[in-house]
């Protein structure tokens, strides 16, 4: 099959679920599985969209998973670098700032924006609550903490999880581990 020729067509019982071409975005909301069945973790009906990956990639299947977006919970080199990363696979990322950051290179390349509190970063990076009120609020499924800040924070990953939002990185177990 061309990955070029868009074909829409129901391959399983899960409605939206069609052929076709994407921009190779993996999401943390679906996963491919065997026989071209789509497993969704937390949306039921949420729109797919499964394509081929060109030969060069082993014509592997893929599948993208439509309203994802990912709010990334730092700031400066980190956070430009995740932003990128994910606009390449397609992903509108949200960035939060503080009052001092408002100009910061992060925040212009990224799609949505939101003041998370003051200069300081105990008052407004760490605070648990804008964070997650952030993520809520502008309706992101994924959190992408940086490093530093809230990555080393397993009560915070809990959160996350409360709230339906997928963390990027270690389970909660992990970082109590190493922590």
């Amino acid at each position: 099959m061309d990955a070029t020729m868009p074909i829409c067509k129901t391959v399983s019982p899960t409605p939206g679920l069609f052929f076709g071409r994407t921009r190779e975005i993996r999401s943390s909301q679906c996963s491919f599985m065997v026989g071209n069945n789509v497993s969704f973790l937390r949306h039921r009906g949420q729109r797919a969209q499964i394509s081929y990956i060109s030969r060069k990639h082993g014509g592997a299947l893929h599948a993208t998973c439509r309203g994802d977006k990912i709010l990334v919970a730092n700031r400066g080199e980190i956070a430009v670098r995740v932003i990128r990363t994910a606009h390449e696979m397609g992903i509108p990322c949200v960035a939060v700032y503080s009052t001092v950051d408002k100009d910061a290179l992060h925040v212009k390349l990224a799609d949505e924006s939101v003041c998370i509190g003051e200069a300081a970063s105990s008052q407004s990076y760490l605070v648990v609550p804008n964070v997650l009120s952030a993520a809520i609020s502008r309706k992101c499924t994924m959190l992408h903490p940086g490093y530093g800040f809230l990555s080393e924070n397993a009560s915070f990953v809990e959160m996350c999880k409360e709230h339906g939002i997928n963390f990027i990185g270690p389970r909660p177990e992990s970082i109590r581990c190493y922590g």
